[in-house]
């Protein structure tokens, strides 16, 4: 969730994007079916620089998940809200639908 963000000459300031992920199994034991979701304001310089990051490519603590994907599924555009009610876990909205986040288990 950003407010204020640069990368490289590209302003990321307000754009949301997200990383989407099935892991078969253990998260460790690699296999990952992965996409990205983009702001749909999101113009495609800003939609590549987030995808450079996301995907590890410009290095930072992505990098370290980059080994386990083996398919990647491409990229999206959404309208994406980051939503927090006092204690209960963050959910995030794609367009029309809502998320929670912590990933406790597959649907």
């Amino acid at each position: 969730m950003s407010t204020r963000a640069q990368f490289q000459d590209v302003k990321l300031d307000g754009r949301n994007a997200i990383m989407v992920a099935d892991c078969p199994s253990a998260m460790a034991d690699g296999g990952w079916s992965a996409g990205l979701i983009f702001d749909e304001d999101a113009t495609p310089e800003q939609q590549q620089a987030l995808g450079a990051i996301l995907s590890g490519q410009v290095g930072g603590p992505m990098t370290a998940y980059a080994p386990w994907v083996s398919k990647f599924l491409g990229t999206t555009t959404k309208k994406i809200d980051f939503v927090k009610d006092g204690l209960k876990p963050l959910a995030v909205r794609r367009g029309d639908d809502r998320q929670r986040c912590g990933g406790r288990h597959r649907t």
